[in-house]
């Protein structure tokens, strides 16, 4: 991992091959083996379609990305066909002070990451 104020300083010579991402920004979505074994399937460092853009494959990418979304479109159908409505399990709806509607973290998220992981809970399926 590199220093962050060190990654934001300069542009790495390739920068427009990364869609003109720092080295810092680049590095963000980097799924080491330690990182892969602790994230939930459902992150989206995951979605396929993502890291073929990330590949240069765009095409492949473009194609994946309207898969994915379709799939999406489909879990929502049946789910309105059968009543079911989506919970959030890290998120809570809530108001802010100024009346908006805002989402805020329900402190579930980093506590299931440690114990007892994402292994072990029930997970959709949203990149396959």
């Amino acid at each position: 991992m590199h220093d962050v104020n060190s990654c934001l300083a300069v542009q790495p010579d390739d920068y427009a091959q990364f869609y003109g991402f720092s080295r810092y920004a680049r590095e963000l979505n980097e799924l080491t083996p330690e990182l892969k074994a602790a994230l939930p399937p459902t992150d989206t460092r995951f979605r396929p379609d993502q890291r073929l853009l990330e590949e240069g494959k765009v095409a492949e990418a473009d194609k994946k990305k309207d898969e994915v979304e379709e799939k999406q479109r489909e879990r929502r159908k049946e789910m309105t066909k059968t009543g079911e409505e989506h919970i959030s399990r890290f998120f809570r709806k809530t108001v802010d002070e100024a009346g908006r509607e805002v989402w805020l973290s329900n402190d579930t998220y980093w506590k299931l990451r440690q114990e007892p992981g994402f292994a072990y809970t029930d997970n959709l399926d949203l990149w396959s």
